[in-house]
């Protein structure tokens, strides 16, 4: 089919997609979980933006230290958001220079980079930078993208039949291990939050809810260790503070 053609059959999803998109933010804002840019300015978006892509690509390709949540951070070393800025640039630049040749990787980036455009901090909800479910299925943009990539090499260097069964479980195995790893600390909210404070510097959203947590069970000592740490991290944060006072 045409481009065209194709571009007109695909309406009615952009339509939808479109109602989705504008009934989730009414509700986020009803909810009270938008923030306005008071409180991020269009600066603190746009670094986050860069390094929300590169975050994600970096834990998609070496899915290490996840933790739930990662907190929102207002300014980024511009040094960091500069190496985020020429990564996502020029995966972009590169990706349409080869879309002739290998239109995979055009589609494979683009998947991965258009599904995350609504949750990469544009348009912030909550207190948290990034979040790996929002990944899943812009991930299969990249994984399309080295299948096919794996494929071409494997007809170019005319490697064994038995080539890419190996290969497949070289890439597997350790990922089924990192999964089942990752499970031990979805047990309940003292491994998920206590695990998130380790691998993610400053997480005062896990300290107030590693509080809340142990605040139920009558850990009286360690609910008020956590809101005290989060308020220390972040000072202004009135729901820590407001569980402080209902702890005491």
């Amino acid at each position: 089919k045409k481009f065209p053609a194709l571009f007109l059959e695909k309406l009615p999803f952009f339509a939808l997609s479109i109602l989705s998109a504008g009934a989730t933010s009414l509700f986020q804002k009803q909810a009270g979980a938008l923030q306005t840019l008071g409180g991020y300015s269009f600066a603190s978006r746009l670094e986050n933006f860069f390094i929300g892509y590169a975050h994600y690509l970096g834990k998609t390709l070496w899915p290490t230290a996840l933790a739930t949540p990662y907190p929102r951070v207002f300014h980024w070393p511009m040094g960091w958001v500069a190496l985020a800025l020429v990564l996502v640039v020029g995966l972009s630049v590169g990706v349409v220079w080869w879309a002739k040749r290998r239109p995979y990787l055009f589609t494979g980036w683009f998947w991965f980079f258009g599904l995350l455009l609504p949750v990469i901090g544009l348009l912030q909800v909550g207190a948290a930078a990034v979040a790996d479910r929002y990944a899943y299925l812009p991930m299969l943009g990249l994984f399309t993208a080295g299948v096919w990539s794996a494929h071409e090499g494997l007809k170019r260097w005319k490697l064994p039949k038995l080539a890419p069964v190996v290969i497949a479980a070289a890439v597997l195995v350790p990922c089924a291990a990192r999964t089942r790893d990752q499970l031990r600390y979805w047990q309940n909210s003292s491994t998920l939050f206590e695990h998130a404070v380790v691998v993610s510097r400053d997480n005062w959203i896990a300290h107030q809810l590693l509080g809340v947590y142990y605040d139920e069970l009558g850990r009286k000592e360690e609910a008020f260790q956590n809101f005290k740490r989060a308020t220390e991290i972040k000072p202004n944060y009135a729901e820590a503070w407001n569980s402080l006072g209902i702890a005491w």
